[in-house]
């Protein structure tokens, strides 16, 4: 839409902050990653030379002199050179067997412009021998987890779902920026993530009028999807519990001052939901501006104006805001008027638009076709008709809550990173985009699209069909909350992912990590379930570790867990 039009500018700085990121963690040392199959050999990929375009992989087998290797490339890889093996390589599948050189070998992989650190995956098999039976997949899927869901309002500029990108010509009332619905269908996807306690439509297209039609529209091709999502998930809500938090904001308010949008007479339908959920709330909710925050500014106005003094500091003490530029001048009139209300300013969700290898063919074959009523409603260009692709500069907001559920991180604690980005804390309860920038939410790229992928083959697919994500332990536990350690420096702290499974039987791998980086470390066996690092001489500080796990299931999905080391 006219109002974040300069998401396109934004791809290159957010490429290139990725870039930089992924250099630097390459630098770093990205570690090795290690397959073992069940017919007892062995694949280990260590990393060799990088170049811009490319980079080579050392892979070491043992338990057997006759094996066979397969690397899966990830999306834009391809194969250029090898040695040491007999390697063929067919569409993203590479195979390798003995050349009479050894058991080690060598491939030389070019990136297609992604990252040099996002390796194959790997595994390694013994031509003849027989693996031990497994368990099928399962029809149906676990019990519903038992952890608290946050909860959460969006807010959406959602134009019409046959809305025109704004970039083309046609009616003011059909343009806009067409990553609303973007974000609108990711969202939807996941909803059995959290608690959704509203629906906003706030002013939108270049009409800027506010119609709640427009988001009841893709709940009700959720709706039609909502039968096969349960066979995935019970917790997904009912249709209908949407269709009941869907409030109607007002008309005109993008763009304009706090003085002309709120104050007496201009409360809405949403403006007043927001009050009773917040009145309610037992726990934080967060409220995500999508499309201006104009109703929560409104709701706002009118508790400063009514309530007492205590009771407004209790109604915004329990209030987590998100906002995706400012939209409106309601965004800087409630930082300044309510010091205690926590807020992130999130100015670099351009690294959501990674239109590269997640284009309008990505899209077609993932998300539009043949995946149901909701991912036919993605559309496929943002702002001309032929920006096909990715873009979704809304959707950092709803990710950052996202990351408590994926094990990633702490939605109260930003300055982790995750899905949504990374930001630093300026000032107590304000917090803006971190160093990385863009970067911060472009380097997920992968697995978060993946993951998307897989949302909407459970829109469509039985469950023994569809790919799950791995879950994770670390050191023994089974929830997903931050872990939080404290070590000397000097000292050892071990790291273990055991007792990690796959709801779908499939094989894992493992990737410990530093971010952000902090502090200097090297972390031994880091691509193993079984890791461990040296604390450095940073007392005082704090080190974050990150577990990734990620399975061999088509799409591959991967699961995370963060352990905080607190250095004395």
């Amino acid at each position: 839409m006219k109002r974040k039009n300069g998401l396109l500018a934004g791809v290159a700085s957010g490429a290139t902050a990725f870039a930089l990121l992924t250099t630097v963690a390459a630098l770093a040392g990205a570690g090795t990653t290690t397959a073992v199959a069940a017919s007892s050999c062995t694949a280990t990929l260590s990393a060799a030379e990088t170049w811009g375009d490319r980079f080579n992989l050392h892979v070491a087998v043992t338990g057997s002199d006759t094996w066979t290797v397969t690397l899966g490339l990830k999306p834009r890889q391809s194969l250029q050179n090898s040695w040491n093996a007999k390697v063929t390589a067919s569409g993203s599948t590479v195979t390798a067997t003995p050349s009479g050189a050894g058991n080690n070998f060598g491939v030389t992989i070019m990136n297609g412009g992604g990252s040099n650190t996002d390796w194959p995956t790997v595994s390694c098999t013994v031509p003849g021998t027989t693996t031990p039976p497994t368990t099928p997949p399962p029809t149906t899927p676990p019990p519903s987890g038992t952890g608290v869901k946050p909860h959460i309002i969006l807010s959406t500029d959602m134009p019409p779902v046959n809305g025109i990108p704004g970039g083309e010509s046609g009616p003011a009332n059909q343009k806009s920026d067409l990553d609303d619905p973007q974000t609108l269908v990711r969202f939807l996807s996941y909803a059995n993530d959290f608690q959704i306690d509203g629906l906003i439509a706030s002013a939108a297209t270049f009409a800027n009028y506010a119609n709640k039609q427009n988001i009841l529209d893709v709940v009700n091709a959720y709706a039609q999807v909502y039968p096969n999502l349960k066979l995935h998930d019970p917790d997904y809500p009912t249709p209908d519990s949407l269709r009941a938090v869907t409030k109607q904001g007002r008309d005109g308010t993008w763009g304009q001052p706090a003085s002309n949008i709120l104050g007496a007479g201009k409360d809405s339908e949403a403006s007043d939901h927001i009050i009773g959920v917040i009145d309610k709330a037992t726990a934080p909710v967060w409220f995500v501006s999508a499309g201006g925050p104009r109703e929560l500014g409104q709701a706002l106005w009118k508790v400063k104006n009514t309530r007492s003094g205590a009771d407004v500091n209790t109604f915004v003490s329990k209030l987590r805001v998100h906002l995706i530029a400012d939209q409106d001048g309601s965004a800087a009139w409630m930082r300044d008027n309510f010091p205690g209300l926590f807020v992130i300013s999130d100015n670099c969700f351009t690294g959501m638009a990674n239109t590269g290898p997640y284009n309008g063919t990505w899209l077609k074959n993932n998300v539009t076709t043949g995946h149901g009523a909701l991912g036919a409603l993605y559309p496929l260009s943002h702002w001309t008709y032929n920006d096909q692709g990715v873009y979704e500069g809304d959707t950092p907001g709803f990710l950052q809550v996202l990351n408590g559920a994926r094990g990633l991180g702490d939605p109260d604690d930003p300055a982790l990173g995750g899905w949504g980005g990374r930001f630093k804390q300026d000032a107590p309860n304000r917090y803006s985009c971190a160093s990385d920038g863009a970067g911060s939410i472009s380097r997920w790229e992968t697995a978060r699209n993946q993951d998307f992928a897989a949302r909407m083959d459970w829109a469509v697919k039985p469950y023994n069909q569809a790919n799950h994500n791995p879950v994770v332990k670390l050191n023994g536990d089974a929830t997903r909350n931050v872990l939080s350690v404290n070590a000397a420096a000097g000292s050892s702290v071990a790291l273990s992912a055991n007792g990690s499974t796959d709801p779908d039987g499939n094989s894992l791998s493992y990737k410990w990590y530093q971010y952000p980086s902090t502090a200097g470390l090297s972390i031994s066996n880091s691509t193993s379930a079984n890791a461990s690092f040296t604390v450095p001489n940073v007392r005082g500080t704090q080190i974050q570790i990150v577990l990734e796990v990620t399975d061999n299931g088509s799409p591959s999905l991967t699961s995370y867990r963060r352990l905080v080391v607190n250095v004395s």
